[in-house]
C-alpha cells in the first residue's frame, strides 16, 4: 500500500474502565486512543483526526486470516485511493477529503512486535496496538469497550468475531452528506467483492462548503438615507448661480477586515461643479465609520450631473458609485393652482364640472387654491373669464395678488347658469409665471328651467 498510513490502537483512561459503554453505534465523544512510538505509547484522540477519511482494520497480525482480510483493504481500498495517477486526488476520495489508514492490532504489545514486523513491512503499515500494561486492563476488555462505543457489536466478548472488522469512519465536521464521526461501512471481514460498494460510500462524503472570504465592504449614508450603489442619486436641490450647497456623507465599514486606502472622487459631465472635503479617515475597521461633505457649486446654469466614487486598496472590493445632481438657474416664481387641495390641475388641460342648476338659481361652489411653488415672488394674481358662457360662473376675488415663494391664497366659483343646457366657459388666471401666464381652466355646467316655467 503506498498511502501515508496512521496506525492507532485503543487507549482509555483507568477511570473509564468502570464506566457504561456507549450506546451501540455511537461513538464516544473525543475517544481517545494510544499511540505506540519508540519512545512508548503517547495519546491522542478521534479530534486530532478532524477533517478526515479514517479506515480502521481490526486484526491479529500472526493470523493467515486476519493477513488475507487486511490485504484485500489495502489492495481494494486504500491502494485505489492511494494510486499516483489520481494526482492532486491522492490519498483523497473524489470530492477532495483526506483519508488515513489504521491499523489497530488486538494483541498485547509484548506479543506483536516481532511477531508481524514481516506483514507490517511488506504491506506497509505501521505496528500499533493495545497498550495492556500502560492501561492496566486486559485488552479484550479494552477492545469489549471499544465495540461497544465503535464497532456496533452487542456481545461485547464475542471478540472473535470483530478480529477482522473494517470501520470507515467521517470525521469531517459540516459534512453537508454525513454526521460528524458517523459510521460509513461497518463490516466483519473484506474481499475484493466489496470494492465497489466501500469505494462508492467512501466517495459519497462531501467536504464542508468552503465559506467566501469576509472582504470589508463600503455602506454610505446621506443624512438619514440609505444610499446603494450604482443606482442611488443625491439631489443638491436647485440654487442661484454664485451661491452653493454642502451636504455631508457617512461611510461605514459592514464587511470583514479592515477598508484601507479609502478614497473618494468625483468624474461625469460636470464634476468641476462639485467638490469633495475628507473623508476624515482613510483606514476602517469593521463598524467604524468616518465623514466627508460635497458642495455644489454650479458653473452655470441648467442641470448639473457627476458621479461619486468610493474606493479602497484592500483586495476583493468593489468601487461604490452614487450620481450627483443639482440645478442652477435665476430665481422665478411658479404657479400651481389645486382643485380640491393638494390635487395639482395641469394648465389647458384641467376640467371642473358643476353639475346640474335652475336656471338664474345658485348652483354648486367649487374653491380653488393657488400655491408659489418657485423660488420668487409670483405676482399679478388676477382672474378673468372667456368661452361661450363666462357670465354664467361668479368668480370670487383671490384673498392675495401676490405671494412669497411657498405661500397659498384661495378663490371661489359658483355656478349661476342664465339660460338651459350646457353652460361652458374658461377661468384664466394671471400671473408672472413665466410659462403658465395665464393658467387655463375648463370649467362647464347645466341649466334647467324651473319646474312649472
Amino acid at each position: 500500500m503506498k498511502t501515508i498510513p496512521i496506525i492507532l490502537s485503543l487507549a482509555m483512561a483507568t477511570s473509564i474502565a468502570n464506566a457504561a459503554p456507549p450506546a451501540v453505534g455511537a461513538i464516544s465523544d473525543n475517544q481517545q486512543f494510544a499511540r505506540k512510538s519508540g519512545a512508548g505509547f503517547t495519546s491522542t484522540s478521534l479530534n486530532d483526526y478532524e477533517g478526515k477519511i479514517l479506515v480502521v482494520m481490526l486484526m491479529t497480525p500472526w493470523c493467515p486470516i486476519c493477513q488475507s482480510h487486511s490485504q484485500a483493504v489495502g489492495n481494494g481500498i486504500l491502494d485505489h485511493f492511494d494510486d499516483a495517477s489520481r494526482g492532486s486526488l491522492r490519498s483523497k476520495n473524489d470530492n477532495g477529503v483526506p483519508i488515513q489508514s489504521i491499523l489497530l492490532s488486538t494483541e498485547e504489545a509484548a506479543s506483536w512486535d516481532s511477531v508481524n514486523a514481516s506483514f507490517s513491512s511488506t504491506n506497509g503499515y505501521d505496528q500499533w496496538g493495545l497498550d495492556a500494561d500502560a492501561q492496566r486492563m486486559n485488552p479484550r476488555t479494552l477492545l469489549g469497550y471499544y465495540r461497544g462505543g465503535f464497532i456496533n457489536s452487542s456481545n461485547l466478548y464475542d471478540w472473535g468475531n470483530d478480529r477482522r472488522r473494517v470501520v470507515v469512519l467521517n470525521l469531517l465536521k459540516g459534512s453537508p452528506s454525513h454526521s460528524f464521526r458517523e459510521i460509513i461501512i461497518n463490516q466483519n471481514s473484506y474481499s475484493s467483492s466489496n470494492n465497489t460498494s466501500a469505494r462508492a460510500a467512501i466517495n459519497a462524503i462531501l467536504p464542508k462548503p468552503e465559506m467566501e472570504p469576509m472582504l470589508p465592504k463600503f455602506e454610505l449614508e446621506q443624512g438619514s438615507n440609505m444610499l446603494d450603489s450604482g443606482t442611488s442619486t443625491v439631489s443638491f436641490g436647485k440654487i442661484v448661480p454664485g451661491n452653493s450647497t454642502t451636504l455631508t456623507f457617512t461611510i461605514r465599514n459592514t464587511g470583514g477586515g479592515d477598508l484601507i486606502g479609502i478614497n473618494a472622487s468625483l468624474t461625469g459631465p460636470h464634476s468641476g461643479d462639485y467638490q469633495v472635503n475628507g473623508p476624515a479617515s482613510t483606514t476602517l475597521t469593521l463598524n467604524q465609520s468616518t465623514g466627508f461633505t460635497v458642495t455644489f457649486n454650479p458653473l452655470a446654469d441648467g442641470t448639473r450631473k457627476a458621479v461619486l466614487t468610493l474606493t479602497s486598496t484592500a483586495a476583493g472590493v468593489p468601487p461604490f458609485t452614487v450620481d450627483l445632481t443639482g440645478a442652477s438657474s435665476q430665481p422665478a416664481p411658479e404657479i400651481e393652482v389645486q382643485q380640491p387641495s393638494k390635487t395639482k390641475l395641469t394648465d389647458g388641460k384641467a376640467k371642473r364640472a358643476f353639475g346640474t342648476a335652475m336656471v338664474r338659481s345658485k348652483g354648486r361652489t367649487l374653491t380653488f387654491r393657488i400655491v408659489n411653488t418657485g423660488d420668487d415672488t409670483l405676482t399679478g394674481i388676477s382672474i378673468t373669464q372667456s368661452g361661450n358662457n363666462p357670465g354664467d360662473f361668479n368668480i370670487s376675488e383671490p384673498g392675495k395678488t401676490q405671494l412669497a415663494p411657498g405661500k397659498s391664497t384661495m378663490f371661489k366659483v359658483t355656478f349661476m347658469p342664465k339660460g338651459t343646457g350646457t353652460r361652458k366657459a374658461t377661468l384664466k388666471i394671471l400671473s408672472n409665471d413665466a410659462d403658465e401666464n395665464p393658467f387655463n381652466i375648463t370649467v362647464t355646467g347645466l341649466g334647467a328651467k324651473a319646474t312649472g316655467n
